[in-house]
């Protein structure tokens, strides 16, 4: 399994190359939208993106050829 973390800087390189793939769209869009600690790792068939921002975490799957969302959940971590 091949891990690898973004960070802010890399993302906005990545969302500003002429041929983006749907992962590096999906990154650039969460970098954007304030996440950081992006996870991206690839798995069979698909590659799972993690990220971090004020608490909510979402975990999603997305087809790396097609840019179809397999899943999209998010935790969201609540104050006791």
């Amino acid at each position: 399994m091949k891990t690898t973390v973004f960070t802010f800087t890399a993302a906005v390189i990545l969302a500003t190359s002429a041929h983006a793939s749907p992962v590096e769209d999906l990154v650039a869009k969460l970098c954007s939208e304030g996440y950081t600690q992006i996870k991206v790792e690839k798995e069979y068939g698909y590659v799972e993106v993690e990220a971090y921002r004020n608490g909510k975490e979402p975990d999603i799957k997305i087809n790396p050829t097609t840019g179809a969302i397999l899943k999209d959940r998010t935790k969201v971590d609540s104050a006791d």
